[in-house]
């Protein structure tokens, strides 16, 4: 929504002048009850805040509206709403500034108004910054689609009024169909004034725009929320340059085939398209419409571990005995940031994450390394803090969002949750030493994973190596509520677990095959099938399907709304690596547990909405 009415509990915070603003249409922009918010660091680079000023009048420049808009051009085109634009008086670009910045007002820019849309009425103008001016803000450029919108899940972000340095997401569905000429797309999500304009994401790419709440003659309709998709503004979207594509581009897929056995696959953090596979003893290879092999400069030549971006260039992030390297594959600058080794190391567990401006990586010591990356200069990365373990880290995630924090597991039985700013500071400590059965190889923590998308503060999961799965509740930071979730068999330990990036679902995989999904809120078991033999990971994929690999060679796929197999996928081998994202997923072939012989093979495959698997390309 547009700022104009600013409700008390905002208002308090909020130093913006408020007299001018007003209702401009039947479709009035006003606050919605009982919102829920999560706030995100993901696209923090990509979605601005927009505030619409007039000229200097001998008075300074006096504020009329604020709004928010995306950014879709390394060139610097931000796409917001046209009543953003437009603020109190129609037509816009005379005798108004539009200011953009990223969260920070201090460090923003001036933006020149390209046009607004003349199909129809579609609720879409275009502002233009400058490159220089998108490097000078970090700001990054998210993919368009122009798509229709059926009953899509979709995920709105914005800056509401008054919160100036707090991006937040309303997650939310496609309710109804189109209204009128402009389009405009009925929604359940929950948006607040100075979010309209901001982007709506479909599977990660901006398939619509923020346009506000429905207001009859004064009556709000609270759970009528509306959405501009951006299909109906195409003919802007082509003047000034861009493609804005029906489908996604097509992705080279596989099988790529290599020599050692693979630990890991690894979507980019940041858009869609390369991905990784990590052999292990050889180098890292990334697929991103050809392969490319890198390996860790020095006396060890091969990487650890690894880590891959996307955003203004292809990064390679390499978790070395002795450093860390990160790799620009578009320009080749490379930069390499030593690390000082303490003691004994092990890389049984190492496997680095990126996560935002963020990778952490724990190098095979008892410690994990948070190094801030650079996207504009690979060399200006830093080592933002070492948060000091007395055991070996075995699993470790980042939460992207209302401020920054790390989970960690080790394998003495710990899980901990630090403050990034102050990594001394613990702000949740659970020792699990007496949830081991005789089975369990050692007392580790693993697959600590946060939900991405939960809109109720944190959800954290993770596993014992026992029977045992916890889901951790944090609401706020002093309420923490641990959830746990037992497999029947007592004598089977949990390899694998997962947790639904709404925070909904909480699945595990387990030594004897057994493949269980819970509902978190309720407790009770929603899904349960076996694989012939162990399994190694679990995830979800499309929305409403949990994915399971194994020792049985077997990718299997199972709608969770009815506990029925969909379709499965027969590759053979060890699977013990899976990522998936969206619609795909990604699967390589180890040989733990089993004698196997090279080539080993990796590929992505997409997934259908009815669940079923596409093949890949042919292997090269």
């Amino acid at each position: 929504m547009l700022s104009r009415s600013v409700p008390r509990y905002l208002r308090d915070r909020c130093t913006l002048t408020t007299a001018q603003m007003r209702l401009v249409s039947v479709f009035a922009l006003v606050l919605i009850t009982s919102i829920s918010w999560v706030a995100r660091a993901d696209p923090v680079v990509s979605v601005p805040r927009i505030k619409v000023l007039t000229l200097d009048s001998g008075r300074g420049n006096e504020f009329l509206a604020q709004g928010s808009g995306v950014l879709v051009s390394k060139t610097g085109i931000i796409l917001t709403a046209r009543h953003v634009i437009e603020a109190v008086a129609p037509g816009g670009g005379a005798g108004r500034i539009y200011r953009i910045d990223f969260g920070n007002p201090d460090n923003y820019s001036d933006a020149g108004l390209l046009g607004c849309s003349t199909q129809a009425v579609a609720d879409v103008c275009a502002l233009k910054i400058g490159d220089k001016a998108v490097a000078d803000l970090g700001g990054l450029p998210l993919s368009m689609l122009c798509t229709s919108l059926n009953g899509d899940s979709i995920v709105a972000y914005g800056y509401p009024a008054g919160n100036d340095e707090t991006l937040l997401v309303a997650p939310g569905r496609i309710t109804g169909g189109p209204i009128g000429a402009s389009m405009r797309t009925r929604s359940d999500i929950r948006i607040a004034p100075g979010m309209s304009g901001g982007a709506v994401l479909r599977d990660g790419y901006v398939v619509a725009l923020n346009a506000g709440a429905l207001n009859i003659e004064g009556t709000t309709y609270e759970n009528v929320t509306y959405v501009q998709p951006l299909f109906r503004a195409s003919e802007l979207i082509r003047s000034v340059g861009l493609d804005c594509p029906s489908e996604p581009p097509p992705i080279a897929a596989g099988p790529i085939k290599v020599e050692n056995e693979i630990i890991d696959v690894r979507y980019s953090d940041g858009d869609d398209g390369p991905w990784m596979i990590k052999g292990f003893l050889g180098p890292a290879v990334v697929v991103d419409g050809q392969v490319q092999q890198e390996r860790c400069n020095g006396a060890l030549s091969a990487p650890r571990a690894a880590a891959i971006y996307n955003y203004r260039d292809l990064t390679l992030a390499l978790a070395c005995s002795d450093s860390l390297q990160l790799k620009n594959l578009k320009t080749g600058e490379a930069a390499i940031f030593p690390i000082q080794h303490s003691g004994s190391s092990s890389w049984e567990y190492s496997n680095p994450i990126a996560v935002g401006q963020y990778i952490v990586a724990d190098h095979g010591m008892k410690c994990l390394h948070v190094w801030k990356f650079d996207w504009h200069d690979v060399k200006k990365s830093s080592l933002k803090t070492r948060v000091e373990c007395e055991a070996y880290v075995t699993g470790f995630d980042l939460a992207p969002r209302m401020g920054y924090f790390l989970a960690v597991g080790t394998d003495d039985g710990f899980f901990r949750i630090h403050e990034l700013d102050d990594a001394t500071k613990i702000i949740y400590e659970h020792h699990f030493k007496d949830v081991f059965t005789g089975q369990s190889q050692d007392n580790r923590i693993d697959d600590v994973q946060f939900a991405a998308d939960f809109a109720s503060g944190y959800r954290i999961a993770f596993h014992s190596w026992s029977n045992l799965g916890f889901v951790l509740d944090v609401p706020n930071l002093l309420t923490f509520n641990l959830r746990r979730f037992e497999y029947r068999v007592s004598t089977a330990v949990i390899f694998a677990s997962s947790l639904s990036a709404d925070g909904r679902w909480f699945a595990v995989g387990t030594s004897d095959g057994g493949v269980v999904v819970w509902n978190v809120e309720t407790g009770a078991e929603k899904v349960a099938y076996f694989h012939d033999d162990r399994v190694y990971k679990v995830g979800f994929v499309g929305g409403d399907f949990v994915i399971s690999t194994g020792e049985d060679g077997l990718v299997r796929i199972v709608r969770l709304s009815t506990g029925q197999e969909v379709d499965r996928l027969e590759i053979g081998g060890s699977l013990r690596a899976l990522d998936t994202k969206y619609n795909s997923f990604l699967v390589g072939q180890g040989s733990f547990g089993k004698t196997g012989d090279p080539p080993f093979f990796a590929g992505k495959w997409n997934v259908t909405s009815s669940g079923k698997i596409k093949s890949p390309p042919a292997a090269r």
